[in-house]
């Protein structure tokens, strides 16, 4: 029998029996004290049987726990919206309403039906995560109505109360819910992560609507907001480490650059918008800038890209929508000025001249990563790339490629069919891979936008038998090898499997072997024919 805990330990569970368990614990208690005959023994032990039964859903295993235990399995849950645990039973919804961790990361989801009874419950959540630092996510729906409008400006109300303890801030709402956000209780000295998003067809933001944070020094920092400009957020720049906007001019990029020293990373969408403040186009020495990804939809920003010198950039991505005209050598410039280190470079613009965007090449040796994308208007091709690559092809182990020794992967859409001789060629020599100087290439990666013809995949010619044995070193090697067919009309993507590819090529030649094999034959039994008649004659 179980022992009862001294009177001294707390008590950690509340323990209520129902109706029949009380019962048989007192019929139980009666029989055993009077001596009871055998039929009543085992009629005890029967009940015992059925109280073990109703124990186990009477008092599950979670209920045994320590509320302490519980509320830790709770935090490792990584809920947002840990109203789901209280809706379990009044035990979960004990340990989750006192476990302010649970309560420190909200995600809320406004919807236009939500009431004032809605933002009692979120009062009660923030009011829950007592004094700990806040992590908030909030959404809206884009189209506005008076009752939206009451609901998030009570709501924003409750969040600007807990100033003091932001340190996370994440909004997705309409233009017109930004100006509201403003701290009233206490500076915002713990913000860390500030992202602001705004639906495209909102109303633009303006100069008189900028958010005042100027005690806060977040390290990281996202404005998608159409029309906002540099100054519309007040904050401390000295410690951004990260930060991703959309549609800022080229002065203003190169103004954020001076505001943040210790930036590493930043994504930036340019804009020709000539509104707003203009700031200094001087030129920029940024020690600090590891990752740069650019987005046009119009002609390169060849100023900005002029005026930067990032010693420390290792990765660089150019995104041009429009397909524009991109001329390779304003980058060659720039990573030649910066003596940087490039390792990942991705290009998905309409580029020109493939002399230049060779020297492009052979200006970053350290590259690993590759990704670039011609069209059939372009005179860069992924043709052209691969038979530079397979210039180094060569027996001899001592030979040192001049364009990407590095590289490790290669990615690319192309228009036109390759020539398989280029792509394994590109390798280097495959047995010689370890310890040799040859370029360490372990995927490439083509995508064509080619409709497949009747004859092969992708109107590829048929591997001839050296490359054939080729391929299967480089598969034996461990390379990824794949190559996909796009089809414009029906919008999907075929991979070319390139050992059935192998195996078609196969046999092809067979084919041709075999018809090769008859024509001989048949001449041969001709020839003989007209030897024979030539006897008898």
């Amino acid at each position: 029998m179980d022992r009862p805990p001294p009177s001294s330990a707390p008590e950690l569970v509340h323990r209520s029996h129902c109706q029949p368990h009380s019962r048989s614990e007192s019929f139980e208690s009666q029989a055993l004290q009077k001596g009871g005959t055998m039929d009543q023994l085992m009629e005890i032990e029967h009940q015992r049987e059925r109280r073990s039964t109703m124990n186990r859903s009477h008092d599950p295993f979670i209920h045994r726990l320590p509320p302490e235990l519980g509320s830790y399995i709770f935090r490792l849950c990584g809920l947002y919206r840990p109203w789901v645990l209280c809706g379990i039973c009044s035990y979960w919804r004990q340990i989750a309403c006192s476990t302010p961790e649970l309560w420190s990361e909200l995600y809320i989801p406004v919807r236009n039906t939500h009431s004032s009874e809605s933002c009692n419950v979120i009062e009660m959540a923030l009011h829950r995560s007592g004094s700990l630092p806040l992590s908030l996510s909030i959404s809206s729906p884009q189209h506005r109505s008076d009752k939206l409008s009451a609901t998030m400006s009570t709501l924003i109300a409750m969040v600007n109360q807990c100033s003091g303890r932001w340190y996370s801030l994440s909004f997705e709402v309409p233009s017109w819910v930004l100006p509201l956000i403003s701290p009233s209780n206490g500076n915002p000295t713990l913000l860390k992560k500030l992202q602001l998003r705004a639906f495209w067809d909102s109303a633009p933001i303006h100069d008189q609507d900028s958010l005042q944070m100027s005690s806060a020094s977040p390290t990281s920092l996202i404005l998608w907001i159409p029309g906002c400009r540099l100054d519309f957020v007040s904050i401390k720049w000295s410690c951004m480490t990260t930060v991703d906007v959309d549609s800022f001019r080229e002065d203003e990029c190169l103004e954020l650059l001076r505001r943040c020293p210790q930036l590493v990373t930043l994504k930036v969408k340019i804009s020709l918008d000539t509104g707003g403040t203009p700031f200094s186009m001087t030129a920029v020495n940024h020690p600090q800038l590891q990752i740069f990804k650019l987005t046009v939809n119009e002609e390169a920003p060849e100023d900005l890209l002029e005026l930067l010198t990032l010693p420390n950039l290792q990765t660089f991505s150019y995104y041009d929508g429009h397909l524009y005209p991109f001329p390779p050598r304003i980058l060659t410039s720039l990573f030649r000025r910066s003596d940087c280190a490039v390792m990942d470079l991705c290009l998905d613009a309409e580029i020109i001249g493939t002399d230049d965007f060779i020297e492009l090449l052979e200006s970053i040796p350290s590259l690993r990563n590759l990704k670039f994308k011609s069209t059939i208007d372009s005179d860069c091709h992924a043709d052209v790339i691969l038979e530079c690559l397979s210039e180094f092809s060569k027996t001899d182990v001592n030979f040192m490629p001049n364009v990407l020794p590095q590289l490790l992967s290669l990615e690319c859409v192309c228009p036109y069919p390759l020539q398989w001789e280029h792509v394994t060629a590109s390798f280097g020599p495959i047995g010689e891979r370890h310890g040799s100087p040859c370029r360490p290439l372990k995927k490439i990666k083509v995508r064509i936008n080619f409709d497949p013809d009747e004859d092969g995949v992708l109107g590829m010619d048929y591997m001839l038998i050296p490359t054939i044995r080729r391929i299967y070193n480089i598969l034996g090697a461990g390379v990824d090898l794949d190559i996909q067919c796009y089809d414009p009309d029906g919008g999907s993507t075929f991979n070319i499997g390139v050992v059935e590819f192998e195996r078609t090529s196969l046999n092809y030649h067979s084919s041709r072997v075999d018809k090769l094999v008859h024509e001989i034959s048949d001449s041969i039994s001709e020839l003989m024919r007209d030897d024979v008649g030539i006897k008898f004659l």
